[in-house]
């Protein structure tokens, strides 16, 4: 399912590999139906490849980005996606030297 809003929501079992963390959820005028979720975490509580590899995750892309280092990943565990360059992305995750924040389907406001 391309973006609309979430069929499912990240749970505590998607995102072994980051501990410590909060959830953003985001909804469309007050409404309980999700269109994304960003989850922060202190970068010492990530573990990357543990979180990709719970998710079946595959990379996509990789960017840097001032200080920031930002990871595009696609997984079928998770129904929504967007298009980034003409290939499916659900995960976006930027990270710097103390905070890791991980966007489903993306990062939504700043980071």
């Amino acid at each position: 399912m391309c973006a609309g809003y979430l069929q499912k929501d990240l749970q505590n079992s998607d995102v072994k590999g980051v501990q410590n963390y909060s959830v953003t959820n985001y909804t469309k005028n007050n409404s309980t139906l999700l269109y994304g979720q960003t989850i922060s975490a202190n970068v010492c509580d990530f573990n990357m490849q543990q979180f990709l590899s719970n998710l079946n995750a595959h990379v996509i892309d990789k960017h840097i980005v001032c200080d920031r280092s930002i990871v595009y990943a696609y997984t079928s565990e998770l129904d929504n996606f967007v298009y980034v360059n003409g290939n499916k992305v659900n995960l976006q995750i930027s990270q710097d030297e103390s905070r890791v924040d991980i966007g489903y389907p993306l990062i939504m406001g700043s980071f």
